[in-house]
């Protein structure tokens, strides 16, 4: 018996220090502490700060407030006036040489049809009643510039006949009634199709010289 039992103790002895040594290496540095999981060590790495270090050039940067956007509008579109028909009632003043020394003026009505000819150019036609009796009517060319824009100044040449009432139709073959009349004036853009316009027009007679001033409504289609 006594032949075995120093092994037994060597290897009772062997045992307990190999047991010891394991269960202190497998055992948490702190008893409260949980061994950590692949999640806790992923928030650790996701927690931790990080800093970057700039050269010095950069930190002397200063950032700049942007200036302020200027949101640009589109200016509208300016008026399309292309109609090339007109009718073009008027109310006027006048005078010529044989009244203008008693300072005596007329008044007249007045009608005008144009039609638009070229690009540029209206043939014009119409009448103007006084109120002393006499009528004139009168045909023409007419030059309009910016035709299609709000306000449309214009330049007329006219040919016509002064008429009055005592001289019947024979009063239309009498070269001296014959006139010229060039006008000039604009039209000025109010609404859909109306316009309002300003004539000036001079009238040279083979009795005298004269002038008169008008004011309308342009109607178009």
């Amino acid at each position: 018996m006594k032949k075995y039992l120093k092994p037994i103790i060597l290897t009772f002895v062997y045992t307990t220090i190999v047991f010891h040594i394991n269960f202190a290496s497998s055992a948490p540095i702190y008893p409260d502490q949980k061994p950590p999981t692949p999640a806790d060590t992923v928030n650790q790495e996701e927690s931790v700060p990080t800093t970057t270090e700039f050269p010095d050039e950069i930190k002397n940067y200063q950032i700049a407030t942007p200036p302020p956007t200027h949101h640009q509008h589109t200016a509208e579109p300016d008026v399309f006036y292309a109609y090339p028909s007109a009718l073009n009632p008027r109310l006027g003043i006048g005078s010529n040489t044989e009244l203008i020394s008693e300072k005596i003026f007329y008044h007249f009505f007045g009608i005008q049809y144009s039609y638009q000819n070229t690009d540029q150019q209206y043939w014009e036609t119409g009448i103007d009643v006084m109120n002393d009796g006499g009528a004139i009517p009168h045909f023409g060319l007419k030059w309009v510039w910016n035709r299609t824009s709000i306000f449309r100044p214009y330049f007329k040449m006219a040919g016509g006949i002064l008429l009055y009432a005592s001289d019947s139709l024979a009063g239309l073959l009498k070269t001296e009634n014959l006139l010229l009349r060039p006008s000039s004036g604009f039209e000025y853009f109010l609404q859909g199709n109306s316009s309002a316009r300003l004539d000036v027009d001079w009238i040279f007679h083979s009795q005298h010289v004269g002038a008169q001033v008008a004011i309308g409504y342009t109607w178009a289609w």
